[in-house]
Parts: structure tokens; C-alpha cells; sequence
């Protein structure tokens, strides 16, 4: 999926640069970030309403950034 994969590219871009970056999609087992700092967030937009809040309370969170934020249309 291409969304996927960009968002992975950025994600590695950051951690190479030795920011704690996560990608959080359909894929990700929200019950592993709790409790856990990163300064970036990369979550696609179906993602959102569901586990946005969960994330941002049980982590600490410096940035999110939503790929593909057009496809949003309530935020």
C-alpha cells in the first residue's frame, strides 16, 4: 500500500536522524506504545477516531502528523 510505505519511509528517515519515530495504521498493536515517548507520530486517517486519544494518553507526544489528512473530513 502506498500510503504505508511512505509513511514507513518517513518513520525510518526520523530514526535514523535519532528521533523516536511510529507509524500507526491498521497494522499496529496500539496495547505496545503505552508508556512509551516519542517525539513523532505518523497515524493514517482511519486511525484517528479510533486510537488518536488512547495514544495521546497513554504516551507522551511531542508531534503528530496525519498522512493523507484530505481523506479527513471531521476531525
Amino acid at each position: 500500500m502506498p500510503l504505508v510505505a511512505l509513511i514507513s519511509h518517513q518513520v525510518e528517515s526520523l530514526k535514523s536522524a535519532g528521533y523516536s519515530a511510529i507509524q500507526i495504521s491498521g497494522e499496529t498493536d496500539i496495547d505496545q506504545l503505552k508508556s512509551t515517548s516519542y517525539t513523532h507520530i505518523f497515524i493514517t486517517p482511519e486511525m484517528l477516531n479510533t486510537h488518536l486519544e488512547q495514544i495521546i494518553d497513554d504516551t507522551t507526544v511531542n508531534h503528530v502528523f496525519v498522512d493523507e489528512s484530505h481523506c479527513v473530513s471531521n476531525w
